[in-house]
């Protein structure tokens, strides 16, 4: 991947109550692995608003 952003972003949803509000979502059982990265700004990024991840794994990345 090579893209002048994030190359991976999890978001979860909007807004200040972003923990609160049933309509966001999580992400969960994620698993990034066996990418070869070239220019972006972060191989994998949350969300400011991602606040229900569990069980993320990046792994095998060059």
């Amino acid at each position: 991947m090579s893209v002048n952003d994030d190359a991976v972003a999890l978001k979860g949803g909007k807004g200040p109550q972003a923990d609160k509000d049933p309509n966001n979502g999580g992400n969960f059982n994620v698993i990034i692995e066996d990418n070869t990265y070239g220019f972006c700004h972060g191989a994998l990024t949350f969300g400011s608003e991602s606040v229900h991840n569990r069980n993320i794994i990046l792994r095998g990345l060059k």
